[in-house]
């Protein structure tokens, strides 16, 4: 047979993406910033959005662009998750041989945190964090969160090795633990939620956590199974569906929609099924190589960096929007209608 050698959960995921209604995204424009060229995003939430250009830094919050570098007087930024009004950096001052972690405000100015094996890379809220390296030789790690408004201060222990997994606008946190020998599926990984003052253990499903939305839903996968964990309600799968092999980095969104990156491409994944992201945008040749994307989980759009002609070295940034779903237009031409037809009688 000509597919023997693909594995099952490949065969699968194609099946998945053949049978799915594909929903659509649309190409708004390049992302662009006046005397800036290459430019990267890294970061995006709400309209904020962090971007590089080569080894420069800038932060776009709906006023002037700001120059991270120049503001703290730093050589090397990375600002790799964006929370409410503070966002994880890591960065290293002119002159210093090290780098440290800590958070970037809508101001531009990062404040770090003492210590090199401290890392922050979430950031949700009032909270960002990470985690704290134990032993630099193995994986033993504390978790790490910290509430930049109030100052208060989390280190949690599980298990082995723990890590904050995301934090979510109302303040719930989630944290992965793993044993000391746990494989690089998912076995032996464990999901604790921090609510309210309170940790909870989420029991029955090992896994890896990616995120956590505003509406508290925590995104666990496990091979190529997609689940949703929410406190205080049942875990649920996301959409029945397979998603796609090998995921690198995965987004969820609070509308309820994921990115993934996987060893076959940038995919997006609703209730109804897993998107090859080239194929539902018009305008992206099947040819075409997307490198990196960014989703604001806000409102969904995506920044993608695309080389549409395979032969030549061009990458550019673009913004793509979600196009509304023919049932939603039409929900909302009832809804006109209806405001129109009152009016009418008054």
């Amino acid at each position: 047979m000509r597919c023997q050698g693909l594995p099952a959960t490949f065969l699968g995921f194609l099946l998945t993406v053949s049978v799915a209604s594909a929903r659509e995204y649309r190409i708004v424009g390049e992302f662009t910033s006046p005397g800036l060229t290459n430019l990267i995003v890294s970061a995006a939430r709400d309209g904020v959005v962090a971007f590089r250009s080569g080894f420069e830094v800038y932060l776009q919050a709906g006023g002037p662009r700001l120059h991270i570098n120049q503001i703290n007087n730093s050589t090397s930024i990375n600002i790799q998750e964006w929370g409410g009004s503070f966002g994880s950096v890591k960065s290293r001052p002119f002159g210093s041989s090290s780098s440290l972690s800590g958070y970037v405000g809508l101001d531009g100015k990062i404040t770090s945190f003492e210590g090199a094996n401290l890392n922050t890379f979430k950031a949700g809220g009032d909270w960002v964090g990470g985690e704290i390296e134990v032993n630099l030789s193995t994986v033993q790690k504390l978790g790490f969160a910290y509430n930049v408004k109030t100052g208060q201060r989390l280190e949690p222990a599980f298990d082995y090795g723990t890590v904050l997994a995301g934090a979510s606008p109302t303040g719930t946190l989630v944290f992965q633990s793993r044993d000391e020998f746990a494989g690089s599926i998912g076995l032996n990984h464990r999901v604790h939620i921090w609510q309210n003052g309170v940790y909870s253990t989420v029991s029955g499903y090992n896994g890896f956590v990616h995120g956590i939305n505003k509406h508290d839903e925590i995104l666990l996968t496990n091979g190529g199974s997609v689940f949703i964990v929410q406190p205080g309600k049942p875990t649920r799968e996301f959409n029945g569906q397979m998603a796609p092999d090998q995921p690198n980095f995965t987004q969820f969104s609070d509308l309820g929609t994921i990115l993934m990156d996987s060893i076959f491409g940038f995919f997006v994944g609703d209730a109804k099924g897993w998107y090859d992201l080239r194929a539902i945008t018009p305008g992206i040749p099947a040819g075409s190589k997307i490198w990196s994307a960014v989703q604001d989980p806000v409102t969904d759009r995506i920044y993608a960096r695309i080389q549409f002609d395979p032969s030549s070295n061009v990458r550019r940034t673009y913004v793509l929007d979600p196009v509304p779903e023919p049932g939603t237009l039409a929900a909302l031409g009832l809804g006109v209608a209806a405001v129109l037809r009152r009016q009418r009688k008054g």
